[in-house]
C-alpha cells in the first residue's frame, strides 16, 4: 500500500513481501537498494544485456551506456525514472533516508501457460518462458532454447501428474482406503461405489478411485462389492464358514483369475490351519442350528408377544401415531398405572394369550407358559425400576434381556 498506516502488522504479509526499493548502495532490512553495480543481480543482468547488444553491433561502448542509465554521482537515473514513469514501480509506503520507496504490485504479474519451447540457463539451469537476447534473468549467463517437455522440474512434474491424459505415470499407483464400523454411512457408501469404479459425472475417477480396500468383518456379509481379483486375510478365519464367506468374494461373476492370500500369525489357531490348510479351505462348514427348546429364547419371545399385543391396544386408544411413545418410559410403567393395566389385560385375555404363545414355542415348553405369563408383570416392573426412569421402557427391557434385541449381542461379556 502507498500509505504507511495501511500496511498490516500481523502475519498476513510475509517478511520477504515487505521488501521495497530505494535508490542507494546498501541494503537495510526490508529496504533493497536500486543500482547497476556489477556485484548486484540487476547490475549483472544489465551488463550481460549490454554485451549482447554490443555483439549485435547495436552498442559501441557498453560501459558508457550502463553509466548513462544510472549515474548517482550526477544524480541521473534514467532507468529508474522510466520504470516509475511507466508505473512499473509504484509508491510503497514511507520514505527511507529521505528517499521515496518503490515496489512492484503483485497484480502487475501474470501467469501464462508455457508453450512448446522454453529457455534454460546453461549455468544455473533457471527456466524462463522468454529470455530477451538469450540472457538469464537470475545470473546473467547464456540461456538457450529447449523443448519444454524435456525440462525436469518439481513443480512441472506435480502439475503433469495431475493433468488428465498426461503421459506422466500416476504418482499414486495404488490407492487404498479403510472400511470399518467407525466409517459413517455416507462415507461407506461412497467408498463401496468408488471401489467398484462407479463415479458420478462430477467426480474425477483418477482422484476418487480405490484399488485396495482394507475392511473389518463389517464387510463380511450383506454388502455387495462385486467381483474381486484378490483377497488378503490378515489372520486365519475362525471357522470354515467365515473363511468361505471372506475368501469367496474373489473370483465371482466370471473372473478368470483370482487369488486369496492368508497370513497365519504366530498363534495356535493360525498355526494349526497353516499346517492343515485343507480343513479351513475345503471342509464342509458346520450347518447352522437353532435349538427350539431353548427356554431363555422362547421366554423372551413370549414376553415380546404379550407386551406387543398389550401396547397395541393402548395405541388404538392413544392419539400418538408412534408405537414407541405408547410404551412410555421406565418410570411411568410402575408409577403411571401401566403395570395395573397390564395385569388387568393378562387376566382378561389369559386363554387367548396362552394359545398364541403355544404357536411360537416348542411343544416341550408349552407346560411352562402359564408360569411365565404369571411372572411377566413382576419381571417387567423389576427391570423398569432398575433402569433410569427417563429411559424408554422398550429400550430398558431389551437392555435387561427380557426382550429379544434382534441385533449383534453386546452384553455377553462383562468388561472392567
Amino acid at each position: 500500500p502507498h500509505l504507511p498506516w495501511a500496511w498490516p502488522f500481523d502475519d498476513r504479509i510475509q517478511p520477504y513481501e515487505k521488501n521495497r526499493l530505494f535508490p542507494g548502495d546498501r541494503r537495510d532490512g526490508n529496504h533493497v537498494p536500486y543500482n547497476l553495480r556489477p556485484y548486484r543481480k540487476l547490475g549483472r543482468y544489465m551488463e550481460a544485456v549490454a554485451k549482447e547488444l554490443a555483439k549485435e553491433g547495436r552498442l559501441d561502448n557498453p560501459g558508457r551506456w550502463l553509466e548513462s542509465l544510472d549515474n548517482p554521482r550526477e544524480r541521473k537515473r534514467p532507468l529508474w525514472d522510466a520504470l516509475n514513469g511507466l508505473n512499473i514501480l509504484e509508491p510503497a509506503g514511507r520514505r527511507f533516508n529521505n528517499m521515496p520507496t518503490r515496489g512492484i504490485r503483485i497484480d502487475k504479474f501474470e501467469l501464462r501457460a508455457m508453450g512448446a519451447d522454453a529457455f534454460q540457463c546453461r549455468a544455473c539451469r533457471y527456466v524462463m518462458g522468454e529470455a530477451p537476447l538469450g540472457v538469464c534473468y537470475r545470473c546473467g549467463q547464456r540461456a538457450e532454447r529447449v523443448d519444454a517437455a524435456s525440462i525436469r522440474n518439481y513443480f512441472r512434474e506435480m502439475a503433469m501428474y495431475a493433468k488428465p491424459g498426461s503421459a506422466y505415470p500416476d504418482p499414486y499407483p495404488l490407492a487404498a482406503a479403510a472400511h470399518t464400523a467407525e466409517t459413517s454411512r455416507q462415507d461407506a457408501r461412497n467408498i463401496e461405489r468408488w471401489f467398484q469404479d462407479l463415479f458420478r459425472p462430477t467426480e474425477q475417477p483418477e482422484d476418487r478411485r480405490i484399488d485396495a480396500l482394507s475392511v473389518t468383518t463389517t464387510m463380511e456379509m450383506g454388502i455387495d462389492i462385486g467381483s474381486l481379483l484378490s483377497v488378503g486375510l490378515r489372520n486365519v478365519a475362525p471357522t470354515v464358514a467365515n473363511y468361505q464367506q471372506r475368501a469367496g468374494r474373489a473370483g465371482r461373476r466370471g473372473s478368470a483369475v483370482a487369488t486369496v492370500a492368508t497370513y497365519a500369525r504366530d498363534v495356535s489357531h493360525d498355526q494349526y490351519y497353516f499346517h492343515r490348510p485343507k480343513e479351513i479351505v475345503s471342509d464342509l462348514p458346520r450347518a447352522p442350528a437353532l435349538h427350539l427348546d431353548n427356554d431363555v429364547i422362547a421366554r423372551r419371545h413370549m414376553r415380546s408377544l404379550v407386551l406387543g399385543a398389550f401396547f397395541l391396544t393402548r395405541r388404538r386408544a392413544s392419539s400418538s401415531s408412534n408405537l414407541l411413545d405408547v410404551w412410555g418410559t421406565a418410570g411411568g410403567f410402575s408409577d403411571g398405572g401401566t403395570r395395573a393395566d397390564l395385569d388387568k389385560y393378562i387376566r382378561q385375555n389369559r386363554t387367548a394369550l396362552l394359545a398364541r404363545a403355544e404357536s411360537i414355542v416348542d411343544d416341550s415348553l408349552a407346560g411352562q407358559l402359564g408360569g411365565w405369563l404369571g411372572e411377566l408383570s413382576a419381571e417387567t416392573d423389576a427391570a423398569a425400576r432398575k433402569a433410569d426412569w427417563r429411559k424408554g421402557l422398550l429400550e430398558a427391557l431389551m437392555e435387561s434381556g427380557l426382550l429379544p434385541k434382534y441385533a449383534f449381542p453386546v452384553d455377553v461379556v462383562s468388561l472392567s
